[in-house]
């Protein structure tokens, strides 16, 4: 007789009051111990995530049709894609910071430009810079 699996509904988990609100890439509720450990180190393999390799990983090992059913049930990469999105974000708001600042310190004040300078570098200053086009 054929199993159906159901998988967790990651959008109810946002819908909670924010004191009770959990990020995708923590233990969700009811998920057990060991399923969450096992994400763990499938989040946490940033270079290669490969379901089919964690279970050996685990101790003591578990069968891969296990790990399948709890990367389905726990969407397990959806919530690695958030967790990735967020490290990103931190990254980026870490790395951009000092170049801001360094820049900031660097330039020389505006009242010692010329009109058309003034002009210039009021222009740079509203041109949207991405974080990966932002160099020093």
């Amino acid at each position: 007789m054929a199993r159906i699996l159901h998988q967790v509904n990651l959008d109810a988990l946002q819908n909670v009051e924010p004191a009770r609100r959990r990020e995708l890439w923590e233990r969700l509720p009811g998920e057990p111990a060991r399923a969450f450990r096992a994400f763990a180190m499938f989040r946490d393999a940033l270079e290669r995530r490969v379901v089919s390799e964690v279970g050996a990983k685990l101790t003591p090992p578990c069968s891969r049709q296990n790990v399948w059913r709890w990367s389905f049930r726990w969407r397990w990469e959806e919530r690695a894609a958030a967790f990735d999105v967020e490290q990103d974000r931190v990254q980026r708001a870490a790395t951009v910071t000092p170049k801001r600042a360094h820049l900031l310190e660097n330039w020389c004040p505006l009242s010692h430009l010329t009109l058309l300078d003034r002009q210039c570098f009021h222009s740079l200053i509203f041109i949207p810079l991405g974080a990966s086009r932002f160099r020093c």
